[in-house]
């Protein structure tokens, strides 16, 4: 069988199973086992010969330079999906044609397996190479998907009725769909973290830095070059698309400010300077994406609570208050906000912001702590989770709870700048030796069970 060909297998196939069905449909006689059992070895070689054929073709449609270019709406594509769709529906074609409905079926589930096995590869490749690659490339790809999303689903109507012999088939079919839709999004992800990347860097990166203290508008500069690109963005993707991709800009854009705020590990020269600056970048934000169209492109991506691209943004509002209260006692509301948003680090975070304030003196720094204190424990289940959408320099880590609370060692302690001494521990110790003893003693036993595995290569 090995050096039979692929249509001549189908022959076999097909005329020992007709024989089969017709002496069973006339009634004359028993069918023939030896040409059952042949049957079911002429398609298990059939298979693994056209599943390594099929395999060798997608790959090298996958493999070779693809031209980039516009289609007659502007957006950027290639040829790839209408190539390997051409491929696939030949093969299916055949298969249909010339095979009975349960056999039929066996083989066109071979085929979709290997256009899947091609769009985990798409997928696996997206996720390694994308921060090589230009934005005109991701949108591609994104654009491809979302073709081949189509293509597919003119595919399950070229199955036909051959794919109600098999709930299986239709599955696969339904996963193969449903996975260029995925493999869309995330490409959209990563055009915005694409751009992204270049403006954490040089410029978001550097929030609360004496660049920005002394005025330098970093996030005026990031917003007009978010606004420049979003100008070619929504030409190169989908309405859909596009709407997903200006909502992953702002997310992290506001991530990249928030974690640049607790990055700063000194009081500021002007507490009142820097404390504008702050509303001023909140303002800078807002104009690009609190109204007008880009608000309206968070509205379809999501964001339709009233207020919420304002309400993210209280963080920063917040956090200039503090920044400029004469007293804690002026700014408790705002406290017990970024309390609630920062859940189990709330504490943390308002104690560095309170160490970045110019003039800090025992006496006060006591008045803050009983107070943030008082004002913690009156949140109760008001307080969020773990907010693990931020990287602060004192968030509790995952696997570092998780032994915490089989009791192999104590919480991970406090990042960054404390104000209110080394006996102060927002997780509940008293004793700051006791604490860092614990830690040291919860990370040694967390290092003993854990398997070291090299990092992901990106």
């Amino acid at each position: 069988m090995s050096g039979l060909d692929n249509a001549d297998l189908l022959r076999m196939v097909s005329w020992l199973h007709q024989y089969n069905a017709q002496i069973a449909e006339n009634e004359e006689g028993a069918c023939i086992e030896e040409f059952e059992e042949a049957v079911e070895e002429l398609m298990g070689q059939y298979t693994v010969q056209m599943e390594r054929q099929t395999a060798e073709w997608l790959v090298t449609i996958e493999e070779r330079e693809s031209e980039l270019f516009k289609d007659g709406e502007g957006k950027f594509v290639t040829r790839d999906p209408e190539d390997m769709l051409t491929l696939v529906n030949a093969l299916v074609s055949v298969a249909r044609d010339q095979l009975p409905p349960p056999l039929a079926c066996r083989a066109i589930m071979a085929i979709v397996g290997e256009l899947k096995n091609a769009q985990m590869r798409a997928e696996v490749g997206l996720e390694e190479g994308w921060k090589d690659m230009d934005v005109e490339k991701i949108c591609a790809v994104v654009n491809d998907s979302f073709r081949m999303q189509d293509k597919c689903e003119e595919l399950v109507d070229e199955v036909g009725n051959v794919g109600k012999e098999s709930q299986e088939l239709e599955d696969l079919m339904d996963n193969l769909c449903v996975g260029y839709v995925e493999l869309a999004v995330l490409a959209t992800k990563l055009a915005a973290g694409n751009i992204m990347t270049d403006l954490k860097e040089p410029y978001l990166d550097l929030v609360f830095t004496v660049k920005w203290e002394e005025g330098e508008e970093l996030v005026a500069i990031s917003t007009r070059t978010m606004l420049d690109w979003f100008g070619d963005l929504n030409d190169w993707l989908p309405e859909y698309f596009f709407s997903k991709l200006v909502r992953e800009c702002y997310e992290q854009t506001v991530k990249a400010y928030i974690e640049a705020i607790f990055k700063r590990k000194k009081s500021f020269a002007d507490t009142s300077r820097a404390a504008q600056h702050l509303v001023n970048d909140r303002i800078r934000i807002l104009e690009l994406f609190g109204e007008g169209d880009y608000h309206e492109r968070l509205f379809a991506a999501g964001l339709r609570e009233e207020g919420c691209v304002e309400k993210q943004l209280s963080v920063l509002t917040n956090v200039s208050k503090v920044l400029l209260a004469p007293y804690v006692y002026d700014c408790k509301a705002e406290i017990t906000e970024l309390l609630i948003e920062f859940g189990a680090v709330g504490k943390d975070a308002v104690f560095g912001i309170v160490a970045m304030r110019k003039g800090n003196t025992k006496e006060s720094l006591k008045e803050w702590k009983s107070v943030v204190a008082g004002l913690q424990e009156g949140i109760g289940g008001r307080a969020n989770e773990v907010n693990s959408k931020f990287d602060l320099p004192f968030r509790i880590k995952d696997e570092v709870k998780a032994m915490a609370s089989e009791g192999v060692g104590g919480e991970e302690g406090v990042g960054g700048l404390n104000p209110f001494g080394s006996n102060s521990n927002p997780f509940g110790s008293s004793n700051g030796v006791d604490m860092a003893t614990n830690m040291r003693e919860g990370l040694m036993n967390m290092k003993s069970k854990m398997t070291m595995t090299p990092a992901k290569k990106k």
